[in-house]
C-alpha cells in the first residue's frame, strides 16, 4: 500500500504536511487527472520541506538522449508507469510526507501518510534515478543487454532506446519487462518505428496503432515525434492577437523547446527580437513598440509554416566507410552560432549529410567588434562538438571544423599566452576541446552557419534543404580536408608545437 491513514493520536517530533491539488489534461490519452504536491510550501517557520532536503545529483541531458536516439534503425519508447509510487521511503522519514484528505464538503478531515516517493520534492529525481541505477547494476549479469538501456537511454520515467536489428529489439523489449518487473515497476505506453514491436505488446500498453494512427505524433522528451513517418516534427499553437506586451513575448519564446537546434534559424530570430524588447526598458504589461510589434506579428502570423517541417530520426545507414563531422561558425552583428553535420562515405564513393545539432547567441548588449564575435561562434562550435561526440559515441574518422573569419583562425594559431585576456581564455577553451581535430577557412556563401547566426522567418525555414542536408559540396567524395592549404591546422599537433 502506497499510503497510510494515520491513526496514532500522538504527534512525531518532526513531520510535513505536503499541500496539494489536481490538474486535469483532458488532452492526455491515460493519466487526465493528475495529483500536485507542493512540497515549495514553507511552514508557519517560512521554510519549506524542500529547503532542507538534500537534492542530490541527478547528471541527464534530453541533447544526450535524443542523439543516441537517432543512431537506432528500430527505435522505441516507452514510460514506466507510476514509477515514484513504486519506491519506498524509509519508514522513519514518512511522516514528513503527510497530507489531510476528506470524502466530501461535511466528511471528517484525514490523516494520511505517503509511503513512496512523491514527485514535488526535490529529492525525488535523484532517488528515482538512483533506484534504476542500482538496479541496473544489481541484474547486470542476468540482463546485461538491459542494463545498458537504464544506465544510458533513459530520462526520468522514460525509456529512449533502440538497436540495429529486429531481432536484438525484440529480446530487449523482453528483457526490460523482466529487470523491471523484478522490483515491481511496469512499462505502458510503447511506441516503435516497426509495427512488429508492438505486436507482441498488450494493447493498453501501446502509445499507437500502425493500422488506424498512421499520422500521429508521440511526445518523445519533449520533442514530437512521427513514428510511423520516423521523423521529428514540431506543433505549435498561437494566438494572434491585436497587439503584444514583454511578458507575452518572453512566454512565446520559452515555449520553443527545441533541444537539439534543429530549428536554429528561427529561434535566432527570436532570440534577436526578444533582445530588443528587453532593450527598450519596457515593463511586463507594457505593449510592444509598433517598430518591434510589426515584426513581431510578422514572426508569430507565420509560425504554423514550421509544422511542415519534418526531420530524419535515423541518421546511421547499414554500410559505410567512414564517417566524418563537419562543423561550421559563423557570427552577424546581432547574433553568432554554429551547426554540425554527420558526413557518411560509402563504399561507392557517396556521401550523406544529415543535420545533428545547432546553438546560437544573440550578440552582448555592448557594442564589441567583429573578430571577438567570430571567436565566440568557434568556441561555441567547439562545446557543441565536444557535446554531440560524448553523445553519439562513434567511431569518427575525421572532425572538420569551419569558419570563415581569418583573424580567428590566426588567434587560434597562436599559444594563448600569448594573447589579450578575453581572447586568451577563448582560444584555451578552443584549444582543449577540440584536439585532433581540423580548423579550416570557408567562404562565406558556404558557410553553413549564416543562416544560424543572421536567423530565419519561418515560412523561409520548412523548404530550405540547405539547412537539413547541407551545401552540395558536402555530397561530394571529394570533399576533403587540403592539409597542405596555409589555413589548415590541427591543433593537437599545434599546440603540442608550440609548447616544445
Amino acid at each position: 500500500m502506497r499510503i497510510w491513514r494515520v491513526v496514532e493520536s500522538s504527534e512525531p517530533p518532526t513531520q510535513y504536511y505536503i499541500p496539494h491539488h489536481g490538474v486535469l489534461r483532458p488532452d492526455k490519452l491515460t493519466t487526465k487527472l493528475r495529483v500536485v504536491f507542493n512540497a515549495s510550501s514553507p511552514t508557519t517557520t517560512g521554510i519549506s520541506l524542500n529547503d532542507i532536503l538534500m537534492k542530490g545529483e541527478v547528471i541527464e541531458d534530453v541533447f544526450q538522449t535524443i542523439s543516441r536516439f537517432r543512431r537506432h534503425k528500430f527505435a522505441f519508447t516507452t514510460d514506466i508507469q507510476k514509477m515514484y509510487r513504486q519506491i519506498v521511503v524509509d519508514p522513519y522519514q514518512q511522516d514528513l510526507q503527510r497530507i489531510v484528505w476528506k470524502t466530501g464538503s461535511n466528511a471528517v478531515v484525514s490523516v494520511y501518510r505517503l509511503k513512496t516517493v512523491t514527485y514535488g520534492m526535490s529529492n525525488a529525481p535523484f532517488l528515482a534515478i538512483r533506484t534504476l541505477q542500482q538496479l541496473a547494476e544489481d541484474e547486470k549479469s542476468r540482463f546485461p543487454l538491459a542494463s545498458e538501456v537504464l544506465l544510458h537511454d533513459i530520462y526520468m520515467d522514460d525509456i529512449v532506446s533502440g538497436v540495429p536489428d529486429l531481432e536484438t529489439a525484440r529480446r530487449l523489449q523482453s528483457l526490460l519487462r523482466d529487470v523491471l518487473q523484478s522490483c515491481g515497476m511496469t512499462l505502458h505506453k510503447w511506441s516503435s518505428n516497426t509495427p512488429e514491436l508492438l505486436n507482441i505488446s498488450l494493447s493498453t500498453d501501446v502509445e499507437h496503432s500502425f493500422s488506424v494512427d498512421t499520422d500521429l505524433s508521440v511526445k518523445t522528451l519533449g520533442i514530437s515525434w512521427k513514428p510511423f513517418q520516423d521523423r521529428f516534427v514540431f506543433e505549435v499553437s498561437v494566438s494572434i492577437k491585436p497587439s503584444y506586451t514583454k511578458r507575452e513575448v518572453l512566454s512565446f519564446v520559452a515555449r520553443l523547446y527545441d533541444p537539439l537546434g534543429f530549428l536554429g534559424p528561427l529561434l535566432t530570430r527570436a532570440k534577436v527580437l526578444l533582445q530588443r524588447v528587453w532593450q527598450q526598458r519596457l515593463d511586463w504589461h507594457d505593449v510592444l513598440p509598433s517598430r518591434i510589434a510589426d515584426e513581431w506579428k510578422e514572426f508569430v502570423t507565420t509560425m504554423n509554416c514550421i509544422e511542415k517541417v519534418k526531420i530524419i530520426r535515423f541518421i546511421m545507414t547499414d554500410t559505410w566507410l567512414r564517417i566524418v563531422l563537419q562543423g561550421f561558425a559563423d557570427e552577424s552583428e546581432a547574433a553568432y552560432g554554429a551547426v554540425v553535420y554527420l558526413q557518411y562515405f560509402y563504399q561507392n564513393n557517396s556521401a550523406k549529410v544529415t543535420i545533428l545539432a545547432s546553438k546560437s547567441r544573440v550578440a552582448p548588449f555592448r557594442v564589441i567588434s567583429i573578430p571577438p564575435l567570430e571567436l565566440c561562434a568557434c568556441v561555441l562550435l567547439a562545446q557543441l562538438v565536444q557535446k554531440i561526440r560524448s553523445s553519439l559515441r562513434l567511431e569518427i574518422s575525421n572532425i572538420v571544423l569551419q569558419t570563415d573569419s581569418i583573424i580567428a583562425l590566426a588567434w587560434l594559431n597562436t599559444p594563448a599566452n600569448y594573447l589579450k585576456t578575453f581572447i586568451a581564455n577563448r582560444v584555451s577553451n578552443v584549444q582543449r576541446f577540440t584536439k585532433n581535430c581540423c580548423w579550416t577557412r570557408v567562404t562565406s556563401h558556404l558557410n553553413l552557419a549564416d543562416l544560424v547566426s543572421r536567423g530565419l522567418n519561418p515560412r523561409d525555414l520548412p523548404e530550405l534543404k540547405l539547412c537539413w542536408s547541407g551545401h552540395h559540396f558536402l555530397n561530394e567524395v571529394n570533399c576533403q580536408v587540403d592539409q597542405n592549404h596555409p589555413l589548415w591546422m590541427n591543433l593537437c599537433t599545434l599546440v603540442s608545437s608550440r609548447l616544445v
